[in-house]
């Protein structure tokens, strides 16, 4: 068993009755956030996690703006249709590196992190970077996967506030 999927009752929940009863009321709960958001443009289960909420919707709009707009800016830096496309996904691109849920990011020492516990299942995966070997070099990489993903923030944020006001179809 894979350490990291230590809640496959959450994501697998069929599998276990005891969740078929939270899956119903999820299914209700659907349309509730569904009304939600037609009615005042978010839902409350939007604002469990807001920073991925957000870094998805730009990721997705943006790459969706960049591949059907009629119209670009027309001057500056972005004289051409072809400029102003490329702008856009790169944009896109900076905030899913921005997105922790992307994966895009290389974790190798979490890897061996998860190999390690695969071998050691009595080991508490809680408490891994104090038993485990690997666990201080997996939250070092941790940190500097954060500054990789904050600095690919920042750039992103600054790029779109230059073309805020452009950002139409």
């Amino acid at each position: 068993m894979n350490p990291l999927n230590v809640f496959n009752n959450c994501y697998y929940p069929w599998k276990n009755p005891a969740n078929w009863f939270k899956n119903i009321k999820m299914f209700f709960r659907s349309f509730k956030y569904a009304y939600q958001r037609a009615t005042r443009g978010y839902a409350v289960s939007d604002t469990w996690d807001l920073d991925t909420h957000y870094l998805y919707l730009f990721h997705d709009t943006l790459n969706y703006l960049a591949d059907h707009h009629w119209g670009y800016p027309g001057y500056g830096d972005f004289d051409t249709d072809e400029k102003w496309t490329a702008y856009l996904k790169e944009l896109a691109d900076k905030f899913e590196i921005a997105n922790e849920a992307a994966n895009k990011l290389p974790t190798p020492m979490g890897d061996k992190w998860c190999e390690w516990l695969e071998q050691h299942p009595s080991a508490n995966p809680w408490n891994g970077t104090k038993s485990n070997p690997y666990g201080q070099d997996m939250f070092d990489e941790g940190c500097k996967n954060m500054q990789i993903r904050q600095a690919a923030f920042e750039e992103a944020w600054d790029k779109m506030g230059k073309v805020f006001f452009h950002l139409w179809d």
